[in-house]
């Protein structure tokens, strides 16, 4: 089973508006810069539920979603099994 963690977002706005999310802090504080934003699109999360944004990007060479959702922020907790 999948969590929904909201986390704190740094981003931009392009000259058009557009948000560009360029970091994130995790719940531990650290933050991860986003390498590149390697899609856009309206989408639902299917693991955890909510819509909104979906972000695909990369993060350390490891690709990943982030959520726009209204004015938060989530991402996607994927539980592992011992």
């Amino acid at each position: 089973m999948s969590q929904k963690i909201y986390v704190r977002v740094n981003a931009s706005f392009s000259p058009e508006g557009v948000v560009l999310p360029r970091s994130f802090i995790w719940t531990d504080g650290h933050q991860y810069k986003i390498d590149r934003i390697l899609d856009a699109r309206m989408a639902a999360s299917k693991r955890v539920g909510g819509c909104g944004m979906r972000y695909t990007i990369s993060v350390g060479g490891k690709d990943s979603y982030i959520f726009r959702e209204d004015d938060r922020w989530f991402m996607e907790l994927k539980e592992t099994s011992c």
